[in-house]
């Protein structure tokens, strides 16, 4: 399904397509799309396809670029290729040809929290860290908050500490199935040297010490643990506890461009998206405005900031921060 699996006359047209929609010129790039889709391994196209869709026909293609990818690996690798027990499960993006289905997988799963079908992207969002337990495409900054909405409080918090251990950046690189085999949390505090060094290192990424914050408030109430969590969010990406104290308008879409840094405005953008309005009930926002770490930290955030926050776009990104995964997965 990668690019050396479909022909080049198909990635030429799904190229000139893509120019012609970053010219915001979609149906322009709609017979070229076309062209492209007549390759059925090129199912990038229809990832652009379905961008430019509205949300019943994006769906509609989606689902149908999945269901080739899984007959298309069934047919390449075998029977099991989705099997716990199989050699691929756990580090799926490594096998290329598998790439382009994993990306319309996530595209699909965005689809659905577009069209507030919340329990169909969430199941997308672990099915994708079961195959690629080391999460490539970033899907851990995601699957927290479709939890929480899901009303999973328990899971989200088991979700998020799995990623959070102290041993956690070392040795290990990810826990099994992505964080996703759920148990009961704990209530446990990290001590105050983990707490530092998980707070300072490059690769942890603020969505999960948010999804703990919030989940850990759920579950827990206004505790220990809870403002823990906070006070690590706040400090890893101070953006969106900026902007949730400040109650700025929620965006209405994911950050556009591929540039970015990790744990920076643009992400604190794609969070914010997708959990923004379950920070504004009155109970968690009143907690969040009372305590004062979080309230520090976006006076100092307020001090740094001197240029206006980036924008969003209300269209569907194949993946939200892999690039940046990708990296930080290599540095450990």
């Amino acid at each position: 399904m990668d690019g050396e699996y479909m022909t080049e006359e198909s990635e030429e047209f799904l190229e000139i397509a893509r120019e012609l929609i970053r010219q915001l010129r979609p149906h322009d790039a709609l017979p070229f799309l076309t062209k492209a889709l007549e390759d059925p391994l090129n199912l990038d196209a229809s990832i652009t396809l379905a961008d430019i869709s509205p949300t019943p026909r994006a769906l509609e293609v989606l689902e149908e670029a999945v269901a080739k990818g899984r007959n298309f690996a069934v047919e390449w690798f075998g029977p099991n290729v989705f099997a716990d027990d199989g050699q691929y499960v756990g580090h799926l993006w490594g096998v290329h040809e598998m790439r382009p289905f994993m990306r319309a997988l996530h595209a699909l799963a965005l689809k659905y929290f577009e069209a507030n079908q919340n329990p169909k992207c969430t199941e997308i969002w672990i099915e994708l860290l079961r195959l690629s337990s080391n999460d490539n495409m970033g899907t851990r900054t995601c699957l927290g908050s479709a939890l929480i909405r899901d009303g999973r409080y328990t899971d989200a918090l088991s979700f998020a500490q799995n990623w959070l251990k102290p041993p956690r950046g070392s040795s290990e690189s990810h826990p099994p199935h992505g964080g996703t085999v759920f148990a009961t949390p704990t209530q446990d505090l990290l001590s105050n040297d983990d707490e530092v060094r998980l707070t300072k290192l490059a690769f942890v990424v603020g969505e999960l010490a948010y999804t703990a914050a919030l989940a850990s408030f759920k579950v827990f109430g206004d505790c220990p643990l809870s403002t823990q969590y906070l006070r690590m969010a706040s400090k890893i990406n101070p953006h969106i506890i900026l902007r949730i104290i400040g109650r700025v308008r929620q965006p209405n879409g994911l950050y556009e461009e591929e540039q970015r840094g990790m744990n920076g405005p643009e992400d604190a953008i794609d969070y914010l998206w997708l959990t923004q309005d379950l920070w504004m009930e009155n109970s968690v926002w009143n907690w969040v405005n009372g305590n004062q770490d979080a309230k520090q930290a976006t006076v100092k955030i307020s001090a740094l900031v001197a240029f206006e926050f980036p924008t969003a776009v209300p269209i569907a990104r194949t993946h939200i921060r892999g690039p940046m995964i990708e990296l930080a997965n290599k540095t450990q």
